[in-house]
């Protein structure tokens, strides 16, 4: 459905919610993302508030996989935030797999975009988010870092310097 680097940032966000949905004592908020989370406030957003490419201690690019993650987490949390739980990430994977079928799209940025905002229908610009999170390439997104604290219960001032 995503290539070039979508793919590489959803793959880990599904893993995560798999492992999840099998172990039922385990929690993929303490265990995963808030790890994640802590992590890229300690090591990656720089005191500017820019980003800093690095490797993870897996060997992984931080950027390649482990932001795409959070930035998957925080896009199904503003789903549900704002169809009131009645919607989530997985309609919007959904959609995106059946206009994949149809071959109805032509970037995949594009699609992921189209199927964020017909989740939700509106209210929310994923345009940005796609772009400047999980692509990196909004001029609007140089200096600000991806703040979960809302969905994290962690205070970034705690970890940024």
């Amino acid at each position: 459905m995503f290539r070039d680097g979508l793919d590489r940032a959803l793959a880990p966000y599904l893993g995560s919610q798999a492992v999840n949905s099998y172990y039922e004592d385990w929690d993929v908020v303490e265990n995963r993302y808030k790890d994640k989370y802590k992590f890229y406030l300690e090591e990656v957003v720089q005191e500017d508030g820019s980003e800093e490419e690095i490797q993870a201690v897996t060997g992984h690019s931080f950027h390649g996989q482990f932001k795409g993650s959070l930035t998957f987490y925080y896009f199904d949390h503003r789903i549900q935030e704002e169809t009131g739980g009645e919607k989530d990430l997985s309609d919007a994977l959904q959609y995106a797999w059946e206009k994949t079928l149809k071959g109805d799209y032509e970037c995949e940025e594009e699609l992921l975009i189209e199927a964020l905002h017909h989740t939700v229908e509106e209210g929310i610009d994923f345009k940005e988010k796609v772009r400047g999170y999980l692509l990196g390439d909004h001029p609007e997104y140089e200096h600000k870092f991806l703040d979960l604290s809302d969905y994290l219960d962690i205070d970034p001032d705690d970890y940024l310097d």
